[in-house]
């Protein structure tokens, strides 16, 4: 009985472990089977992943994949809130790490901005999410999702503040150049499924 049980064990850890979309495997495989890997990964994959698309000069890809990170980072926090996790530390360790370039990049430009957020949210509701349910934390999922909505609006608000500033004194194409905040926390790294 004992061996079965161990046998049970080990095949279940070898599953887990083909899930598991690990920080080299992002930086290594090809996109594409990266990005059909990703439904299933840790929200710190999509973080990596975007780094890498920055790095490789995809950069709107990049700023997709950070908002898809960041709504799937969010999404756990709000479904397990657990204070011991330290989930806004966590989320701050990867904006630093892997988003502030991104932000950055993205601050000037809020027509890609958006677009990147109605992407991500599409994307999202498209594509499932084995590391966290999405049919048993519904009430957390909503939350996040009117989150980035929420976002949303504030970013094209800010551009509307900015465009009466400057009023319409030749001043047009700076108007479009409000800047996005990134969130800032502790440094960490997210659990993964096992450990949550």
């Amino acid at each position: 009985m004992k061996v079965l049980m161990v046998l049970f064990l080990g095949a279940i850890c070898s599953a887990q472990s083909l899930a598991e979309l690990a920080p080299a495997d992002v930086l290594s495989l090809p996109t594409e089977q990266v990005e059909r890997r990703l439904p299933t990964a840790n929200p710190q994959a999509y973080y990596v992943y975007a780094l890498r698309l920055f790095n490789e000069q995809k950069k709107e890809e990049a700023l997709f994949w950070l908002y898809v990170g960041e709504l799937r980072f969010r999404f756990a926090m709000n479904a397990e809130p657990d204070e011991t996790i330290g989930w806004l530390g966590l989320l701050g360790a990867l904006e630093n790490r892997y988003g502030e370039p991104i932000w950055k990049w993205a601050s000037g430009d809020v027509e890609n901005s958006v677009r990147s957020i109605d992407d991500a949210l599409k994307w999202d509701a498209a594509n499932d999410n084995a590391f966290t349910s999405k049919k048993e934390h519904a009430d957390a999922l909503r939350k996040t999702r009117d989150w980035l909505k929420d976002r949303r609006r504030a970013i094209l608000q800010d551009r509307g503040n900015r465009l009466r500033e400057l009023g319409t004194g030749g001043h047009g194409a700076e108007a479009n150049k409000a800047p996005l905040q990134a969130p800032r926390g502790d440094t960490g790294m997210i659990p993964s499924a096992a450990e949550r």
